[in-house]
């Protein structure tokens, strides 16, 4: 049955190549590609390497004080991706998925694992003659399929969960509330796979060691990537964010208002004028 399965993902992703790693076309409304396999792993059902968030290399110990960007305790001892900086979404220097992998490949967004994992079907498989392989089955609206191993997490110099859960890194930090608008804090947005078929997203200190499975957008920008009419007013699609020719609010697609981080986007998104609504997609 793991040889059926790994034939299945073969066949999905024959031909299917970004910089020598494969990915599977789920029919997805964004038009994302996700990879085969975590980062490390050698088939889907492998777990990979484990990765604190912002960081591009393995290391012994996964522990507040062992994190690259300062001891990971509160936002204000944090180097990077701080209350000072505003950054709430990885650099390309600091994305391990670009960094391995090249090419197109990135760590996906908040808005793109929820549309994964919110437009596919997602089962539990279970495998009786190779229990020790728990898998997920990703099914996307076109009948291809991804696999998520239940992986766990690393903490200090252990696997936790092992087998209970997957957890994955979006490439997103959590933001709390104060009076100035969203600030970043020191957890990251991750996502979970439950071996009881629950799935949603959460966050964890960015020290603790997580799974990475990349994916891209096949679009690839050279200033602006779409220019369309919707009602009455005229957009733009261009590296990173819109331009309209109306008043206009942004939103992905948890229905969190984003239009002060227009500029930097990348993903699937929802752009409202007046009454009308549209979906556009914007890469970087």
């Amino acid at each position: 049955m793991l040889i059926t399965l790994l034939l299945s993902v073969a066949s999905a992703a024959q031909n299917n190549l970004e910089n020598g790693y494969e990915y599977v076309d789920l029919g997805l409304p964004s038009g994302a590609m996700w990879a085969t396999k975590n980062i490390g792993s050698h088939s889907p059902v492998d777990i990979g390497d484990y990765y604190s968030w912002g960081e591009v290399e393995t290391k012994d110990s996964y522990t507040k004080n062992t994190y690259k960007w300062g001891v990971c305790d509160t936002e204000e001892h944090v180097l990077k991706y701080n209350d000072t900086d505003k950054k709430t979404r990885l650099d390309p220097e600091d994305d391990v998925a670009k960094v391995k992998w090249g090419g197109r490949w990135r760590m996906p967004t908040k808005e793109e694992f929820e549309e994964l994992l919110n437009t596919c079907e997602v089962n539990f498989v279970a495998y009786p003659d190779y229990s020790s392989y728990k898998v997920y089955e990703v099914k996307g609206p076109n009948g291809n399929a991804i696999y998520f191993h239940l992986c766990g997490y690393m903490t200090m110099d252990k696997v936790r969960d092992y087998n209970q859960r997957a957890y994955f890194w979006s490439s997103d930090l959590n933001q709390v509330k104060s009076v100035i608008g969203f600030i970043p804090n020191e957890r990251a947005i991750e996502f979970f796979l439950y071996n009881d078929g629950r799935k949603w997203a959460g966050t964890t200190s960015r020290y603790m060691g997580n799974p990475v499975r990349p994916m891209f957008l096949p679009q690839v920008s050279t200033g602006v990537d779409q220019t369309a009419i919707a009602s009455d007013f005229t957009y733009k699609v261009v590296c990173g964010g819109i331009v309209c020719d109306m008043d206009f609010a942004i939103y992905d697609i948890s229905g969190r208002d984003v239009t002060s981080q227009n500029g930097s986007l990348s993903g699937l998104y929802i752009l409202k004028v007046g009454a009308v609504a549209k979906k556009v997609i914007v890469a970087q």
